[in-house]
């Protein structure tokens, strides 16, 4: 079943075989492509895992982003329902 998991490229033109989790890549070997495309995959119930490192270093990269932006990650909401109005941020100073 290890052939069904690959590793996420970092996706930038100037480290085109480096992935998620440091490793080079061959040019010829099935990675995907970036993020996105490997989040896509899973959304879409797709066999090929990504490896777990990739996984982990991609998901401590967008907590990192979100920053002082706690509530993205505290009110996600993936069935698109309305968040209620305390789950909205306020503007800084209100």
């Amino acid at each position: 079943m290890t052939d069904s998991i690959r590793c996420v490229e970092i996706g930038m033109a100037d480290k085109p075989t480096e992935t998620w989790c440091g490793r080079k890549t061959d040019p010829a070997e099935f990675t995907f492509i970036d993020a996105s495309h490997a989040a896509l995959q899973g959304r879409n119930g797709g066999y090929v895992m990504v490896c777990e490192w990739c996984a982990g270093a991609i998901h401590s990269a967008l907590l990192k982003a979100a920053g002082s932006m706690k509530w993205h990650v505290e009110s996600f909401n993936p069935t698109r329902q309305p968040l209620e109005s305390t789950d909205k941020p306020t503007a800084a100073g209100s």
